[in-house]
């Protein structure tokens, strides 16, 4: 059976027929079925037609035609459910290329009754590669790899040309892999062939944020095409491309040395501030935002120093408070580059603070003793005077600790008397010096030629740890 040949006019025809197929493209193939698709049924679907009065001793009839020729018909004797209006027909038979959909349905009056065409889109061949097929990158990057420099000078992006290959179509749907040895390859950038890039050369723009999402070192890059219809290709030849991480080697510390792996620094060399340097060799700009990080974010005495000494400088200056605080710890440096939102750290190192020599802070003193020597009898109503001069590295927020004791076997209830529990000091303290209180009524308790033993500690880094100063005696007489 054939359709109908003639008709006196299009609006004789009824609806065109539709079916599923891959979206119409701007200069690509018309009505394109999916080539996962072309294996089973196909729902073809025409419109209610008018007047529909099927029953069994007048039945109805939907035929569908490909190029002229049946492929499925469809017969009811009831009336039509709305959604019941469709044909499957089979494309295995069909070649690749256009072909023409129409159907005619024959109403319970007999009289057959054709639709206007539908054209259909087989494509079931991959698209093909040519034997030079590796992506090809600028020759700087070919040389000297993907670097931080190279990225800056070419608004952050990376430019692949495609090598041609065989019969592009609007549609194409190139994809870049990324693939490291031991690693699953990824795709990195994709793209669309479009009218526009008829007759143009092809290439991917790789874009920063995916590069750098990957890492660093040796990668290799390839390239394939997948068809509008979904053909793939195979899988290119590939391209070696090296992505270059900038050199960011570890901060330097003046007046540091290096013992066994990492750098001590005595605290007395950075009475006024420790100074952190960048190295030279260091991969910077000179416009991004550049801050030096010290000791564990969130930690006592941990800073971040946003500021160089003086604009254009790589020396950056840790406080005399912040380096006390430091103080016979092991602190990690290192420093961190801001680039469009990204963040870089330097190789970091080890840097150990040396304490100051007990030698080089005070000792308490008892102004009213004579010598080590003191006489209750000549001392003045209340309690007894003691003082701590001021030392190096003094600030305000740090602690003392301070106690007055006696030697006695076995231990007495009177033989300790505290006199400062983690006391912080204030501004004023720590330019003039802490006085603290002997009672005379715990000197009273004790027998005459008592030795009193005088310990203080201070502490740097608010109560933290404790450096001990050198303990003082004084000889308690009647």
């Amino acid at each position: 059976m054939t359709p109908p040949s003639a008709a006196s006019s299009a609006a004789d025809l009824l609806p065109a027929p539709t079916f599923k197929h891959r979206p119409n493209l701007e200069g690509g193939q018309v009505n394109l079925i999916a080539v996962q698709d072309v294996a089973r049924p196909l729902r073809v679907e025409v419109a209610p037609w008018p007047t529909s009065q099927p029953s069994p001793a007048l039945p109805e009839w939907l035929r569908v035609f490909v190029n002229g020729q049946l492929l499925a018909e469809k017969k009811w004797v009831a009336p039509i459910a709305p959604e019941d209006h469709f044909v499957d027909i089979s494309l295995v038979g069909l070649v690749d290329g256009v072909h023409s959909v129409t159907y005619v349905v024959t109403s319970f009056s007999g009289t057959p009754q054709g639709s206007e065409l539908t054209p259909l889109t087989l494509d079931r061949r991959a698209p093909q590669l040519l034997i030079d097929n590796a992506p090809q990158f600028p020759a700087e990057v070919v040389s000297a790899g993907i670097t931080e420099a190279y990225l800056a000078s070419n608004h952050y992006r990376v430019r692949v040309n495609v090598p041609s290959y065989l019969s592009p179509a609007v549609g194409d749907v190139l994809r870049l892999h990324w693939t490291r040895e031991q690693l699953p390859g990824v795709v990195i950038a994709e793209k669309i062939l479009t009218l526009g890039d008829k007759d143009q050369p092809v290439f991917f723009t790789l874009e920063e944020a995916p590069i750098l999402e990957h890492g660093y070192g040796d990668f290799i890059a390839s390239f394939s095409v997948t068809d509008h219809a979904g053909n793939p290709s195979s899988l290119s030849h590939s391209s070696p491309v090296r992505v270059v991480k900038r050199t960011l080697p570890e901060p330097e510390v003046e007046g540091a040395q290096r013992v066994d792996g990492h750098l001590e620094l005595p605290a007395l060399k950075a009475v006024r501030g420790a100074l952190i340097h960048i190295p030279a060799a260091a991969d910077l700009n000179g416009i991004e935002r550049v801050s030096v990080r010290v000791g564990v974010p969130g930690e006592w005495g941990a800073s971040t120093l946003v500021a160089p000494l003086f604009r254009g400088s790589r020396t950056y200056r840790l406080a005399p408070a912040q380096v006390a605080a430091l103080m016979n710890k092991n602190v990690t440096l290192d420093y961190a580059v801001v680039v469009r939102g990204r963040v870089l750290y330097s190789t970091p190192r080890v840097l150990k603070i040396v304490a100051v020599p007990a030698e080089h802070l005070p000792i308490i003193q008892c102004p009213l003793a004579a010598g080590k020597t003191l006489r209750l009898s000549q001392l003045p109503a209340g309690d007894v005077l003691l003082r701590l001069a001021s030392w190096v590295f003094g600030a305000p927020g740090q602690c003392i600790n301070a106690q007055a004791r006696v030697d006695t076997q076995p231990p007495q209830e009177n033989s300790r008397q505290v006199l400062a529990d983690q006391m912080p000091i204030d501004l004023l303290q720590s330019f003039l010096g802490v006085d603290l209180c002997l009672p005379r009524d715990w000197l009273a308790s004790l027998a005459p030629d008592t030795t009193v033993h005088l310990d203080v500690a201070l502490s740097f880094d608010g109560g933290i740890s404790y450096l001990a100063l050198e303990p003082t005696q004084i000889l308690l007489q009647a």
